[in-house]
Parts: C-alpha cells; sequence; structure tokens
C-alpha cells in the first residue's frame, strides 16, 4: 500500500502527533505510581504509629493491673500525702482515711478454745514401742483447704491436731486471703474450720473445728533424735488427702531467718513438697519433734532437705495461741508495711524502701504523723530496702524501745522517732 505524503501540508504540524503514544504517556504513569507510593507510606505510617499507640495502651493497662494487684495501692500513692513539718518535733496530724481501726486490723475469728493450753514434751528418756509408716498414717494429721470468698480454692496445707476437742496447728501462710477453711481427718471426714490465732513471727497458726475425740499428737524435743536418726514426715502433698515420706534428720538446730526474724530449724530429707507445710515431722515412737514449713524451706532452698520448726519453737507459741490468740511481748512500729517491688519503684521513681500502707490509730507513728503512702527508707540509721530487713532491726529490739525511722516523703527526707508497741495485745484488748 503506497502513501501518497504532501510534504508541503505536513510542515508546521506538531511532530508529537507521529510519534509512539507510549513515549507521551510514560511521564504521566511515572507520577501516578509515585503519587500511589507517597499515599501507600502515609498510610502505612498512619498504620504504624495506630499500632504503636495501641500497643502503648496495653501496656499501661497491663502495668496498671499489674501495680494495682502485686503492689496493693501503690498506684494510689501521690493522693495521700501528709506534710510534715521539717522543724523537729512538729507534726501535722494524720487524716482519717490512712489510720486502721482495731477492729478492721484484727485478722482471726472467735473460736471456742481449749481449756488447757499446755503443751507437753515428753522426757526424752522414753524408749516406747518403735512405730511403722502404716500406724502413723492414723495419727494426729490433717489436710487444710482454704477457699476464697468465691468458693474456689485458694490454698492448701497440713495441720496437726492439738487437743481431742478440736484444736489443730497450722501454718499461718496457708490462711492469707482465706475466706473459709475445710479440715479433712485421715478417714476423709470434712470439718469446717475457724481461725483461733496466728503469730507472724514463727508463721504459726491454731485453728479449731467442732470435734470429740480427735487423736491428739504427742510431742518431744529434738533430745529424742540425734542428727542422722531415721524420721517421718506426714503432709498433704495433695489436697484433702495425706501422704508419707521418711528420711533421716540432717541437723537439729540450724539458725535461720523468716522474714527478717531470728529462728532455730529442724532440717530433714523427710519431705513431700510444699503442701506438706505444717505437716509434722515424727521421730520413730511416733512423736512429733517438728512442723514443716514451706516459706522457711523456700527461703534456703537446700535441694531435697526441708526445715521444719522444733518443738521447742513451737510450744510456748501455741500455748499462747490457744490462751489469748495471740502471742504477747513482739515490738511493732504499728504500721501496716510492704514491699516495694524494683517494677513500682522505676515506675514512680521511688527510693528503695518499704511503703506504709495505713497506721493504727494507737500506735506513736500514728500520732507522730506518719501515714499511708511514706516510705520508710531507714531504722536507727540502718538502710532499710525490704519489709524482712527492718524486722531485722525489730529483732534486736523490745516493746518499748524507741527507734528513729527514716521517712520519705514529697522527695523530702524526716527523721522520726517512735516508741515500739505490742500491736498484738492492743488489738484484743
Amino acid at each position: 500500500m503506497e502513501h501518497d505524503w504532501n510534504m508541503e501540508e505536513l510542515e508546521g504540524q506538531d511532530p508529537r502527533r507521529f510519534t509512539c503514544d507510549a513515549a507521551y504517556t510514560a511521564p504521566a504513569e511515572e507520577a501516578r505510581r509515585k503519587r500511589q507510593d507517597r499515599k501507600r507510606v502515609i498510610l502505612g505510617t498512619v498504620l504504624a504509629l495506630l499500632v504503636l499507640l495501641l500497643l502503648c495502651g496495653v501496656f499501661y493497662l497491663g502495668l496498671s493491673g499489674i501495680l494495682d494487684e502485686e503492689e496493693r495501692g501503690l498506684s494510689r500513692l501521690f493522693g495521700t500525702r501528709v506534710q510534715l513539718s521539717s522543724t523537729e518535733g512538729e507534726t501535722d496530724p494524720v487524716p482519717a482515711e490512712s489510720s486502721v481501726s482495731r477492729e478492721t486490723a484484727v485478722p482471726d475469728e472467735a473460736a471456742p478454745r481449749s481449756l488447757d493450753t499446755r503443751i507437753d514434751l515428753e522426757p526424752s528418756s522414753r524408749r516406747g514401742e518403735r512405730l511403722g509408716a502404716e500406724e502413723l498414717y492414723e495419727k494426729s494429721v490433717v489436710s487444710v483447704v482454704c477457699f476464697d470468698s468465691a468458693g474456689e480454692m485458694c490454698g492448701f496445707g497440713s495441720g496437726v491436731s492439738l487437743t481431742e476437742d478440736g484444736s489443730l496447728l497450722t501454718n499461718a501462710h496457708l490462711l492469707r486471703g482465706a475466706s473459709s477453711v475445710t479440715v479433712f481427718l485421715s478417714d476423709g471426714t470434712s470439718l469446717s474450720a475457724a481461725r483461733v490465732g496466728s503469730d507472724g513471727v514463727s508463721g504459726l497458726a491454731v485453728l479449731q473445728v467442732e470435734a470429740e475425740g480427735l487423736q491428739e499428737a504427742e510431742f518431744a524435743d529434738l533430745s529424742s533424735v540425734e542428727t542422722g536418726s531415721a524420721v517421718i514426715a506426714i503432709g498433704s502433698a495433695l489436697p484433702g488427702s495425706l501422704s508419707v515420706t521418711d528420711g533421716l534428720v540432717a541437723a537439729r538446730e540450724a539458725p535461720v531467718r523468716l522474714d527478717g526474724y531470728s529462728l532455730t530449724a529442724l532440717e530433714t530429707t523427710a519431705y513431700g513438697g510444699a503442701g506438706c507445710s505444717g505437716g509434722a515431722v515424727f521421730n520413730a515412737f511416733g512423736q512429733v519433734i517438728g512442723i514443716l514449713n514451706a516459706p522457711l524451706t523456700e527461703r534456703y532452698d537446700l535441694g531435697r532437705i526441708a526445715l521444719a520448726l522444733p518443738m521447742s519453737v513451737v510450744k510456748p507459741v501455741v500455748e499462747e495461741l490457744l490462751e489469748k490468740g495471740y502471742v504477747s511481748g513482739q515490738p511493732s512500729t504499728g504500721l501496716q508495711l510492704s514491699d516495694i517491688p524494683l517494677s513500682a519503684a522505676a515506675f514512680y521513681g521511688l527510693p528503695s524502701g518499704v511503703f506504709v500502707e495505713g497506721v493504727f490509730t494507737g500506735a506513736d507513728a500514728y500520732e507522730k504523723g506518719i501515714s499511708r503512702g511514706d516510705i520508710i527508707v531507714s531504722a536507727n540509721g540502718t538502710e532499710i530496702g525490704s519489709l524482712e530487713e527492718l524486722n531485722a532491726v525489730l529483732d534486736r529490739l523490745s516493746v518499748g524501745d524507741t527507734i528513729t525511722l527514716g521517712v520519705y516523703r514529697s522527695r523530702e527526707l524526716y527523721q522520726i522517732e517512735i516508741t515500739l508497741i505490742d500491736l498484738n495485745a492492743m488489738m484484743h484488748e
């Protein structure tokens, strides 16, 4: 096919009319792609910011929940301050909401108690018939199961029968947070238990059940065993049932500390685990020589060796709990205190110390102006980083002694001298 081109007609025409369309659509396409890329970048940036904000919100809510639940009110720290005058000896009054009355502070329920509060330790000269695990299994050990206000199990452990009419010995830590306690006997019988009293130093507690004819334990001191003697431990490795383990006395009297207080412990290789806390260590004659203590065992982590409180330590505590429901003569600051976790200290920018959650109205600390939200950072010149360290200072003092506390408040440090009180006796007056 021939084309008759008239060159004269083509002269002056736009030469772009005779070029490939792609040559002129490429720049537009490139511009369109750049605009789309910019939109993608902007959209991606917005989405990334939204995701980041969402993650920050989740992290904040999670951290707030942890602080509220585990650090017991530290999120309200800055709303409960009471200013102390920096002039020595002058203080402002404590607000009513930061105080704790005796009525709201008493942790134990009213319960009937045995008239006989004495705990007899059999003489070491006794050499009766040796008992095997089969006989000991039926003797005087119970399973203790604790339930919260919703009826859910919140802890379990073991106990030892003190009297025929239902007084039982166990460990106080098992009862923390419990609204009700059920005791299971070796034959499977279940009984509702009430708290008679507890001791914060030894970690012991006494329960009472309505029962008669229980097999009460027979107790002996450590003179009935030697290092290397065979022993049997009975406790409740699983809730509602009893278990038996055997072992040896690893050490008769070992100096230990529990929550800052000095105690003497029996070391034994007979231990069935944390559920056996509050259970009994028996000598070869069926006599209880010690009460197992899981927090003490976990603190020292000696492998397969468990720690128990010997009856020489248990006896005076139990006798006072049976008689009065509390142990007298223990010095107290009159403050409700808790440790400050590292996460809370970092979050709020707090110093190392213990957090004041409340002040008992009858305490000298109340009169001196210490209040909820304060932080105790020292005691008698010793830096305090935990409640255990404060207890270690108190362990060297007596009721009526004075102690100088370093109190941190609103980025100021005050030295306040208070008189130690017998808080247990004051609460039960």
